[in-house]
């Protein structure tokens, strides 16, 4: 591989400088540059000679370092000497090919050391390791950081949870048949945290659980994202309380809000492997055995036939939330 060629550049200003300079440009060949340094005598001359070196230096090196200090700054902005001359073409090409420049000091930065042509460009303080290697990755166009590749899955931008305005109007407790074998009742919001939390203490690692979220402006009870998308669906689950009755309306409403949650997440995050999951839970006070039979299998018919993707179902009363098993909605 071809080597970096480097040219530095600096205005006499002592022999101390020059030394530091010298020892700067040396490290640099140490490094690997193929790096050269104006002759002393050249820079203090206004005439041809130096004129043609600094045409020479222009068309054959890859990168420029220019070394600032306050007599740079004095000899540039007075077009005193070769800074003067050398300033000027470095404004006729920075602005074209700003990659090839490079400001670098041996003092801290101050307004002291930068040529007014120069205000608002990057200078690098060349005082410890971490300024040498943020001027390795200029002089190779290198970053000092990785940046990764853009990631196929947007994220979902959690929402506040706005409750269902039914949930504010007559809270009922679930009426168990058999109060001595079971938990106590469950109202309709917590008939759905019940829920929640099975799912959510059912151990499936290969998913991130969140809960109670927003999607597309519509509530969704859980949402299990899949670490592993080339392996495992993504979950969107919607669960649903009927206290009082047994109402078509709900199903036919939730199982609309699936679809369209379905459709704007698989839009903004690309992917195409994801499930729906719906829980219809029922007071088994809202219906007799036989207005019951027939609900469950209308709703299973509704579900399968309305949704675009397979959406998995689950009908069941408020007494076997308590033995529902988690693992089923995978």
């Amino acid at each position: 591989m071809d080597k970096k060629k480097v040219f530095v550049t600096y205005s006499w200003d002592g022999e101390e400088h020059e030394k530091k300079v010298l020892s700067f440009t040396l490290y640099l060949i140490e490094k690997g540059f193929d790096a050269k340094v104006d002759k002393i005598e050249l820079q203090e001359q206004t005439g041809l000679n130096f004129r043609r070196m600094m045409h020479d230096i222009f068309l054959h090196s890859d990168k420029i370092i220019i070394v600032l200090s306050k007599n740079y700054k004095k000899k540039a902005e007075n077009n005193e000497g070769g800074v003067g001359i050398e300033y000027g073409y470095i404004l006729n090409e920075i602005n074209e090919n700003s990659k090839k420049f490079i400001l670098v000091a041996f003092e801290p930065y101050s307004k002291d050391i930068i040529p007014i042509g120069f205000k608002g460009i990057d200078v690098t303080h060349l005082s410890d390791a971490k300024a040498m290697n943020k001027l390795f990755a200029l002089l190779l166009d290198k970053k000092t950081f990785n940046i990764p590749e853009i990631g196929k899955d947007l994220p979902v931008i959690e929402q506040d949870e706005v409750p269902y305005f039914e949930d504010y109007l007559k809270p009922t407790n679930v009426t168990p048949a058999d109060t001595t074998s079971i938990a106590p009742a469950y109202t309709p919001v917590n008939v759905n945290d019940f829920i929640i939390d099975k799912i959510e203490k059912y151990n499936h690692f290969e998913y991130k659980f969140q809960s109670k979220l927003k999607i597309n402006l519509h509530n969704v009870d859980v949402l299990l994202k899949a670490h592993d998308s080339s392996q495992h669906a993504d979950y969107i689950v919607k669960i649903e309380y009927l206290d009082e009755k047994l109402s078509s309306d709900v199903v036919v409403r939730a199982s609309s809000i699936l679809e369209q949650i379905k459709a704007y997440y698989l839009q903004t995050t690309r992917k195409s492997n994801i499930k729906t999951v719906l829980i219809v839970v029922y007071n088994e006070n809202a219906g007799n055995k036989d207005e019951v039979e027939r609900f469950k299998k209308w709703a299973n018919n509704h579900v399968a036939s309305t949704s675009s993707w397979a959406t998995k179902k689950f009908i069941i009363s408020a007494n076997e939330i308590y033995n529902f098993n988690a693992e089923n909605i995978f």
